[in-house]
């Protein structure tokens, strides 16, 4: 059976990371750092620490990666695929705004029908000081489309009912003020290429629109549960060139404890034969009677991949790399309140876009000494790639 994590297996990333401890004087990091670091673009780790090592900038990468909240409030975001882990129900999400002017302007409609503008909600007559809330709408012309690709049935189980449309790319984060979500794709950033990004969000509209059927996958609500609790990943294989069928590899993913303090020369484990979940939870395909275990392949076909397309095979890679970091660092089973003020904190950090080209050492800036002085007050041996 193929490997569910081939990137733990190179020598060159294991040497890589041994290298990069050396530089830094790390030895131990967080495990959902640990996690990215050992999953991300190889390519991206080795241009960063031959950047250090030729330009000796090892003191600039002092700072953030060693604080947990970074690592812990991506996977934290990523994890709202799961609406009993938000709170929130799978048809919509309410996100609490401090008052504003009452909006005047009717809501455009997107390429796909979504409203880029909140319907407010009736808040039952208080207009003082208490915060107003807001109903997201889906966008029911996309998830129609999707279920009609889908013919309406779970693409792993085949099950009939209950299904739901769901999305890779979660909707609560696309729903997230700008700013968090930059922190989010800027987080990232740090372990995959600019490249990579690129592709990721362009999938979705310049990463503001989630509702588009290329995010869309029809589940039954057993399967979305799993998936969004990082215990199952679909792993993306190929897309015909006329784009009508699409083939994915279904895998389970283990359960891991997250710490605090992981060693980070030492390579984690994935195993590539699990037949359940965690806790035993199976999954059969309804077609067949037979039970579906890690490395099953799943094909996805549109008899119209214009009208209808298929999922987004970045989005479905995206889905990949960050369900296999989650499962991996154990953040999935962290209780909410726990990570509370993870994500919200990324916006107290300036994070900068990473050059791709080998950078001349520029003067310090008032950005990268805030990072300096809030990674001296977090710890006192944290690491970060962040460029002064």
């Amino acid at each position: 059976m193929a490997s569910i994590a081939p990137e733990l297996l190179s020598e060159e990333r294991a040497h890589l990371i041994q290298r990069l401890s050396k530089g830094t004087g790390v030895k131990y990091v967080d495990s959902a750092t640990h996690a990215l670091l050992w999953l991300g673009d190889l390519d991206r780790l080795r241009w960063k620490v031959h950047t250090m090592e030729e330009s000796d900038l090892w003191s600039e990468a002092i700072g953030n990666l060693k604080n947990p909240a970074l690592s812990r409030g991506a996977v934290k975001a990523w994890l709202a695929h799961s609406g009993k882990r938000t709170g929130q129900t799978a048809e919509s999400i309410e996100l609490t705004k401090e008052p504003t002017k009452e909006p005047t302007e009717e809501p455009t409609k997107g390429a796909a029908g979504s409203s880029k503008i909140p319907q407010k909600r009736k808040s039952g007559g208080d207009s003082s000081g208490s915060p107003s809330k807001f109903r997201l709408k889906r966008s029911i012309p996309a998830k129609e489309i999707a279920r009609e690709r889908d013919n309406g049935r779970c693409i792993v189980t085949k099950m009939g009912e209950p299904i739901q449309v769901y999305h890779i790319y979660p909707f609560a984060l696309g729903k997230k003020a700008e700013s968090q979500r930059e922190d989010f794709w800027l987080l990232l950033s740090i372990f995959w290429s600019s490249k990579t990004i690129a592709k990721w969000k362009k999938e979705l509209m310049g990463g503001e629109n989630p509702e588009v059927p290329q995010n869309l996958l029809c589940l039954s609500s057993i399967v979305h549960d799993l998936w969004g609790s990082a215990r199952l990943a679909f792993k993306p294989i190929k897309i015909s060139k006329d784009k009508t069928s699409l083939t994915m590899q279904f895998w389970w993913l283990p359960h891991r404890e997250y710490s605090d303090r992981v060693a980070l020369q030492v390579a984690p484990s994935l195993p590539s034969n699990l037949k359940a979940s965690p806790l035993n939870a199976k999954l059969w395909d309804c077609d067949t009677d037979q039970p579906i275990y890690s490395g099953q392949l799943i094909t996805m076909t549109t008899h119209d991949p214009v009208a209808m397309p298929l999922p987004s095979l970045d989005l479905l890679h995206m889905q990949w790399m960050l369900n296999r970091v989650a499962a991996m660092s154990g953040a999935a089973d962290v209780m909410d309140e726990d990570f509370e003020d993870d994500l919200e904190g990324l916006g107290d950090l300036v994070l900068e876009p990473l050059s791709l080209e080998l950078p001349e050492r520029p003067p310090r800036s008032r950005e990268s000494s805030k990072i300096r002085e809030f990674a001296e007050e977090t710890s006192d041996d944290a690491f970060a790639f962040i460029d002064a």
